[in-house]
Formats: structure tokens, C-alpha cells, sequence
């Protein structure tokens, strides 16, 4: 017969098995994608999600970081 305690940790396996299943669900987020539309150096509207408008705005970013 399970005690308390085996009962307690199939309850948080469960729990756990639902949240990683949720979580497989859910789309891939890019946390680089620039969502704002501009470039993240000089503020010229950038298409699909870029960050910089060309590799020159890249570079200055990337030497003052």
C-alpha cells in the first residue's frame, strides 16, 4: 500500500508529464527575432524579423556591446 509521500510523487510526476507535454505543444520562439520592425542600430524598418538593416549596423552593434 502507498504512503503519503508515494503518493505525493505520482502526483508531481503527473503534474510534471502534463507541464512537459504543454510545453512540447507550444510554437518555437525565436528570441532574436526583432519584433519591433526596425534595426536595432540606426531605427530603418527592417523586413521579417531581422535585427539590423545591413551588416554594417551588425558590426557597430556588435562592438559596442
Amino acid at each position: 500500500m502507498a504512503d503519503d509521500i508515494d503518493k505525493a510523487n505520482d502526483q508531481a510526476q503527473l503534474i510534471l508529464d502534463k507541464q512537459i507535454q504543454l510545453a512540447r505543444k507550444q510554437t518555437n520562439i525565436n528570441p532574436f527575432e526583432n519584433v519591433s520592425g526596425v534595426c536595432y542600430e540606426c531605427d530603418t524598418p527592417v523586413p521579417d524579423g531581422r535585427r539590423w538593416c545591413s551588416i554594417e549596423c551588425r558590426d557597430v552593434a556588435s562592438r559596442n556591446a
